[in-house]
């Protein structure tokens, strides 16, 4: 019976912790941008170790936080609780991705 309790709190916790990365990154971003000339780093990895300690993994499932430069800014999501990456695609009833974007 405590099993489903368990779920809920581990949920909540990848959750929290999900959105903590992805803030530190957004931060790590805009500081190597700022350092750069203006222009957004083309991966996360090169972040590291200047800007990052490490490489932010997501913890859905233990592989880096997708990040993908756009004509305007960047896309940078954690595949969420749904386990299922939606290449970006905002949370929306249960599915979709935790997504933090910039158009700068």
């Amino acid at each position: 019976m405590a099993l489903p309790g368990l779920d809920r709190q581990f949920l909540r916790d990848a959750r929290g912790l999900a959105e903590t990365r992805l803030m530190q990154t957004a931060v790590a971003l805009e500081q190597s941008r700022s350092a750069k000339g203006g222009k957004y780093a083309d991966t996360v990895a090169s972040l590291s170790p200047e800007f990052l300690a490490a490489v932010p993994t997501d913890p859905f499932d233990g592989q880096p936080l997708r990040y993908h430069k756009t004509a305007t800014g960047y896309l940078l999501y954690s595949i969420g609780p749904d386990l299922k990456d939606d290449g970006g695609k905002p949370e929306s009833g249960g599915k979709g991705d935790l997504v933090f974007k910039i158009r700068s």
